[in-house]
């Protein structure tokens, strides 16, 4: 039976909130002038590393027993690849149909595409 590690999930789930919590706020204050509990001075560092090592840390902790073994590793590209990659094409289908429909949507400040 594998322990649950409740407090390392749980900053697992807070710490990608916060960042993208800090990037929400410099976005807004360079687009619209509106600081976000003052976020977007802060010198915030370390919060994507921080989730980066936790994010390995719970990867061994999960595939430990599984190290060596034959045919894991494909196995776990496969599902890995299974996951992620239809997700990436509806998302990336979702933002080029309205980039084209909305030509304002993918433009950045200078007025250049995003895409680019």
């Amino acid at each position: 039976m594998r322990r649950k590690l409740v407090l390392i999930q749980l900053s697992r789930a807070l710490v990608p909130l916060l960042v993208m919590l800090h990037h929400l706020s410099t976005t807004m204050m360079d687009y619209y002038g509106f600081n976000i509990w003052n976020l977007a001075y802060l010198p915030l560092t370390g919060g994507v590393y921080y989730f980066f090592s936790l994010s390995g840390f719970m990867a061994y902790y999960i595939y430990r027993q599984k190290f060596g073994r034959k045919g894991q590793l494909s196995d776990f590209l496969v599902n890995r690849f299974i996951r992620i990659y239809p997700l990436y094409w509806v998302v990336t289908l979702a933002f080029l149909i309205l980039a084209f429909l909305f030509p304002w949507f993918a433009t950045g400040r200078s007025g250049t595409w995003l895409l680019f």
